[in-house]
């Protein structure tokens, strides 16, 4: 079955073409890298980590979220996910994207997520 979700990959790749085109045409967009273990990959031991990296833009009308693998979380990604792109990024702060911010003069942004917590863990420990 994994070698059917492979080959319909590759038959959809064009709308994925278009559809990272239209993420990437509006000016806001936020983007996330998260941990997944692939346990059967060629020159890799099954304990290694690979990353999927999330993109969620475009129009307000017409948002997208893409998902991209890469067995790397360097700030190649990002770069490579993030070319043509001008605007406002926001991400968690890893250091990864200030290479893309400097490079295509984006505005980043700090997710509120983590904001929050940090906040909350300051009050917390205030009381």
């Amino acid at each position: 079955m994994a070698n059917w979700m492979i080959k319909a990959g590759q038959l959809v790749q064009p709308l994925i073409n278009l559809m990272q085109d239209n993420i990437l045409s509006y000016d806001i967009l936020q983007m996330d890298e998260t941990r997944v273990q692939v346990l059967n990959e060629d020159g890799r031991t099954a304990q290694s980590q690979s990353w999927m990296w999330v993109q969620r833009g475009g129009p307000p009308n017409q948002r997208l979220i893409l998902y991209h693998y890469n067995s790397s979380r360097s700030q190649s990604v990002p770069k490579e996910r993030l070319t043509g792109f001008s605007g406002y990024l926001q991400t968690d702060g890893y250091d990864a994207y200030n290479a893309a911010v400097i490079e295509n003069n984006l505005t980043h942004l700090g997710c509120m997520a983590h904001a929050r917590r940090k906040f909350k863990s300051t009050t917390e420990k205030q009381r």
